[in-house]
């Protein structure tokens, strides 16, 4: 309440020194003035306003310091008040723990004395002790309620203290607040007429000063438009000046522009025919170029392989209601051994009814697609079966096996996978490139026409022979087979053959060649061939056509003399060998069947045809009046005779034996070996009796390939140069005695 007065004091004093300050008569004055009186006036309205906050501030920090100081008092007397309950709690306790001791004293002292009667004075104890444990709660109740009333009383006294402090310093404040309102309506009301008053005065002053500023300005105005006016006039001359010279620059510029260009145009459309002219022939340098380096890289490759990946599900049979019997795969396009844009086709079989021609053969073949000009030696392969091929292509034609294997003999399971490959042996290819035409001459030379080059092609032919090594390596083993006289197969496990091979059913032995003769096969029938006496083996020689052998067929210590022209591809033998067990060598229990030859010699048949007349021929006139439309073929028979010099060094060849023993590393093929116990479960022959013909004569043993069901046993035949694999051996025919002759299918052959 004291500081009312002093506030209102120090607003007086400041509105007198403002009151002071303001002058007593208006004067001059100018924008700025009124701007800083206006200032002023805010400043002091803001400070009046800030002093009624300050002052409202003020009043409500002391009246919650007084509430605080309040909650202060009230709080400690409760803290006193819960204090003074505790220590009365803990003094009724200890005096009750203190009572109790001196009782237990007390008793434990006049225990001994007391014997007899100690239960009167346990109950008077127990009495005792309830009495003053009732006595100490009666006192510890009435303690409480005396110190609750007290401080209930002293809550109430500081609640009604704080209600009326609080309403006085509420009412104070109030006063305070509207006695400082009205001084401050009061001087903002005496402020409010002060500037009008000096807005009024400076408005009037400010009229004056600006009509005498507009005169001014109105006068240096016209003098600025006359000054315009002249200057302008003379912008205007200069700019219709600067129009004609930019007008003649402007056409000036124009004529040369154009003359640059055209002399631009025509530059640049030479310079683009000379770069296109150019950039033509590195094309084509780079074409041939690229040409040429393919051409280099696969001059190597000898062979590729067109793996097919998910054949199972990729590759199938045609439906059979399609018309055609097979359908067709391609592999993309390649290079290899010089010749270009090659290409594969599979083509996989439907089964027809009524069965066709070499429907059993297989279901599946490969063929080769080959640019014109190309003339191909070559093997195509699908999985392990192959055939070797030649060709000239005089277009772009497939050409290829027929009905090879059945497709799903060749999948590998593993993978899932299908290869077909071609491997080209030798290839011929004719390039043509054309003269070029000479160089225009220049002036001052003169043409030579001797020297000047016709005009016309020049053909190049490109030989890639990939199977030169092949033919060198069989000529020289046909050359060290020359050499062979006797050749040795040794049987082994000879106690279970006759278990294992039923009556009809042969052992043959790998193609071998001898004293200059190839595709030799040695036939052994444990159990006799049919119509051989039992207990008795027959041995046979597989010779191919024209082959006239001077031989003979030994087993164990048991030799036969032979001698035979094979007229056509057969066996020659004898039926009644000897007993099978005179040829067991018990130490070893196995069978050892040799061959010796003392003559031999081979016919060798070609076919040659007659060229027809044709441009460029170099024939005389005669022989060309000789020829004939067509091509005339003929038959040259030559007879080869290896010689047999006295004492010349001869080799001895051994064959291996069924049981041929492999490495870990040697990758199986199509023949695999199989462990001798498998043998016992094979099919009894459906040939164990001989066959009598109409003619009461015995039937000949078949041929190797189609002999016997081992056709998983290296000792099978491998004929694959002069007869292929679908083709059947002739069989044997009988002569006199027990020696069978070669008979069989096939047109005659006469030898010269």
């Amino acid at each position: 309440p004291a500081r009312g007065p002093r506030a209102r004091a120090a607003a007086g004093a400041r509105w007198s020194r403002v009151a002071g300050a303001m002058p007593k008569k208006p004067a001059y004055a100018t924008e700025d003035d009124l701007e800083r009186t206006k200032a002023e006036l805010e400043d002091l309205a803001s400070r009046a306003k800030a002093a009624g906050e300050k002052a409202a501030s003020e009043a409500r920090s002391e009246i919650f310091a007084e509430l605080g100081k309040v909650s202060e008092v009230v709080t400690a007397n409760a803290q006193t008040s819960k204090e003074a309950v505790a220590r009365v709690a803990d003094d009724a306790a200890v005096h009750a723990k203190k009572c109790a001791e001196d009782v237990r004293a007390h008793l434990l002292t006049v225990k001994t004395e007391l014997a007899d009667s100690s239960d009167g004075l346990h109950k008077t104890a127990l009495e005792i002790v309830r009495e003053t444990e009732a006595s100490l709660k009666r006192t510890f109740a009435d303690e409480m309620v005396a110190l609750t009333q007290q401080v209930d009383q002293e809550i109430a006294t500081l609640r009604e203290e704080m209600v009326a402090a609080t309403n006085k310093f509420a009412e104070e404040a109030a006063n305070e607040m509207v006695k400082q309102r009205r001084e401050t309506d009061a001087g903002a009301e005496q402020l409010s007429q002060t500037i009008q008053q000096t807005a009024a005065e400076f408005r009037a002053s400010l009229d004056k000063e600006c009509k005498q500023i507009v005169d001014a300005q109105q006068k240096a105005a016209t003098l600025q438009d006359e000054r315009n006016e002249r200057a302008q006039s003379e912008i205007w001359l200069k700019l219709e000046r600067l129009d004609d010279l930019l007008k003649e620059a402007r056409d000036a510029a124009k004529e040369h522009t154009d003359d640059v260009d055209s002399r631009a145009t025509s530059g640049i459309s030479g310079l683009r025919a000379d770069a296109e002219r150019r950039l033509d022939g590195l094309d084509e340098q780079a074409e041939k170029l690229h040409d040429a380096v393919a051409e280099v890289e696969n001059i190597p490759t000898r062979r590729v392989d067109w793996v097919i990946r998910n054949v199972s599900r990729r590759i199938r049979p045609p439906s059979a209601s399609k018309a055609c019997l097979h359908t067709s795969w391609f592999s993309p396009k390649f290079d290899m051994a010089g010749a270009h844009g090659l290409q594969l086709e599979l083509q996989l079989f439907r089964q027809a009814d009524p069965p066709v021609e070499g429907q059993a053969a297989g279901d599946c073949a490969v063929y080769l697609w080959a640019c014109r000009g190309m003339n191909l030696v070559y093997k195509l392969y699908i999985g392990t079966k192959s055939m070797q091929l030649e060709k000239v292509f005089n277009g772009r034609v497939p050409y290829g096996t027929k009905r090879l294997c059945f497709l799903k003999d060749q999948i590998n399971r593993e993978e899932d996978s299908l290869r077909v490959s071609v491997e080209i042996l030798e290839s011929v290819r004719e390039v043509e490139h054309p003269i070029k035409p000479p160089p225009p001459v220049l002036d001052g030379e003169e043409e030579d026409e001797l020297t000047k080059p016709l005009e016309g092609n020049i053909v190049f032919r490109r030989h890639i022979n990939n199977r030169l090594t092949d033919q060198v390596k069989t000529q020289v083993e046909n050359m060290r087979s020359r050499m062979v006289r006797r050749v040795e197969w040794r049987l082994e496990h000879a106690s279970k053959l006759r278990c294992c091979f039923p009556p009809g059913e042969p052992m043959c032995s790998v193609a071998f060649a001898a004293a200059g003769v190839e595709n030799l096969q040695l036939m052994f029938y444990p159990c006799g061939y049919q119509g051989a006496t039992d207990g008795f083996c027959s041995v046979y020689l597989y010779a191919p056509a024209g082959a006239t052998l001077k031989f003979a067929l030994l087993a164990g210590s048991q030799r036969r003399d032979a001698q035979n022209f094979f007229e056509d591809a057969g066996a020659y033998g004898r039926t009644n060998f000897c007993r099978f067990e005179s040829v067991v060598e018990e130490d070893t229990d196995s069978i050892l069947v040799a061959l010796e030859i003392d003559e031999a010699h081979q016919d060798v048949t070609a076919r040659v045809a007659h060229p027809i007349v044709a441009p460029g021929d170099r024939r005389t006139q005669a022989q060309i009046d000789a020829a004939v439309p067509g091509a005339v073929e003929s038959v040259v028979k030559m007879q080869r005779v290896p010689g047999k010099l006295a004492g010349s060094l001869q080799d001895r060849r051994v064959l291996p034996s069924l049981w041929t023993a492999k490495t870990l590393g040697e990758k199986s093929g199509p023949n695999d070996v199989r462990p001798f116990d498998d043998f016992k479960t094979t099919r009894p022959s459906v040939a164990r009796e001989a066959q009598v013909s109409s003619r009461g004569e015995r039937t000949n043993p078949p041929s190797p390939a189609n002999a016997s069901p081992l056709s998983a046993s290296r000792s099978m035949p491998s004929l694959t140069k002069e007869f292929s694999s679908g083709d059947q051996l002739p069989q044997l025919s009988r002569t006199s005695g027990d020696w069978a002759g070669a008979g069989g299918v096939g047109p005659k052959k006469v030898r010269g």
